[in-house]
């Protein structure tokens, strides 16, 4: 046999090695794929809020299913349906077992990330003393969800773990809500004393008692200074007192006017669009969904059928890009409307804008680009709106 008769034997003998191979091939039961699509879209229908990670592998007659949720329910719904052939449970429910489940975030303001990298995009930002649920730990980063649900990545020295104990008696503590636009915690009860940390409005401190014009505060990483009495309340007090008060809205957004616009952001220091809705609410200890594609599926629809005339003071406008054929419909941006035409939002920096064709504020853009509006005095704590007062991880 030559060298080419050789070789095209070969050829024929790997062909046919690869088709028995294809037909050997196991194949998942379409019933069993449906069935798991079918519990992710009713449990976990947004990934950036609940996790639910799934794999399905043939080991003999049986088919194993691992990967990993947060959700004990969408794990019990999974395994709860009976088929004709058995499934091996390997799905692991976080948070994992091994750890200390919940957490107070420690930085003036915590960086979390898309993924467990450096390098990786900043999706949202965490003030000091913000409760967390820790869902699991990978190579000195922590997966964490949020009290608005939000699931993301931040450095784990960022977090001060904590088991079910601890996190109750954070809960049950006296606590101090920052309602200065700014703050430095001191190590001393004297204004000219060194500073020990700076921090920014809404962030969460345990109080410790007074001394003179200060409070003595514990910090989330335990560390203890004093804080001025002007830059801060009592927070069950104002958890309490949690309500959608238009004209603070409308001037804390004023008093926000000129701000950098960060994507991820979610603080007083810089702020997306949606962070920037977020900012305004909390405020008020309303808890809004993260983003802006998140935060259009929650509220009191408003119609927009005659232009602005039924915009309120606190609306939100959803803007974005319309269904087609070929793509569905897209929300990128959020909006604060003031009532009628004019609106602030972020958008390289805080700044006012109007659906007003007449006004020098006119964007034609945005209004070319608006979508919907929703009221969210009407709907406090449905899904997506959270009280704090009736949040189970502040109270």
């Amino acid at each position: 046999m030559t060298k080419q008769k050789n070789f095209s034997f070969l050829l024929l003998l790997l062909f046919i090695s690869l088709i028995g191979c294809q037909n050997s091939a196991p194949t998942i039961p379409s019933e069993l794929v449906e069935h798991v699509n079918t519990i992710q879209q009713t449990y976990a229908p947004d990934k950036r809020e609940a996790l639910f990670q799934i794999a399905i592998e043939q080991q003999g007659k049986s088919f194993l299913l691992t990967g990993e949720t947060n959700l004990k329910e969408a794990h019990e719904a999974l395994f709860a349906k009976e088929f004709s052939f058995p499934l091996i449970d390997q799905v692991a429910v976080l948070p994992s077992t091994d750890q200390k489940p919940w957490g107070l975030t420690i930085l003036p303001v915590s960086n979390l990330r898309s993924k467990p990298a450096y390098s990786a995009e900043l999706v949202t930002q965490a003030l000091a003393g913000t409760p967390v649920m820790v869902l699991k730990k990978e190579d000195g980063w922590l997966l964490i969800q949020t009290p608005d649900n939000y699931i993301s990545w931040v450095l784990s020295g960022s977090v001060n773990q904590m088991d079910d104990q601890q996190i109750s008696q954070w809960k049950a503590s006296d606590r101090l809500i920052l309602t200065a636009d700014q703050a430095y915690v001191l190590s001393e009860a004297k204004s000219e004393a060194p500073r020990i940390s700076t921090l920014y409005k809404g962030s969460l401190l345990v109080n410790r008692g007074t001394k003179g014009n200060f409070f003595e505060v514990e910090l989330p990483n335990k560390q203890v200074g004093y804080l001025p009495q002007t830059a801060a309340t009592d927070y069950r007090e104002w958890s309490l007192n949690s309500s959608v008060n238009t004209n603070l809205l409308q001037e804390l957004a004023f008093q926000l006017l000129g701000r950098s616009y960060l994507w991820g952001g979610t603080s007083p220091v810089g702020m997306d669009c949606s962070g920037f809705i977020k900012t305004l609410y909390w405020s008020q200890g309303i808890i809004l969904a993260r983003d802006a594609s998140l935060q259009v599926r929650h509220g009191e629809a408003v119609s927009l059928e005659n232009g602005f005339q039924n915009l309120q003071e606190g609306d939100l406008l959803y803007f974005g890009r319309n269904a087609t054929e070929s793509s569905p419909e897209r929300v990128t941006h959020v909006a604060f409307s003031l009532g009628g035409a004019n609106y602030v939002h972020a958008s390289g920096t805080i700044k006012i804008n109007s659906l007003d064709p007449a006004s020098e504020r006119y964007s034609e853009y945005r209004k070319s680009s608006l979508l919907h509006a929703r009221r969210i005095k009407s709907q406090l704590n449905t899904p997506g709106i959270q009280t704090a007062k009736q949040h189970p991880w502040y109270n």
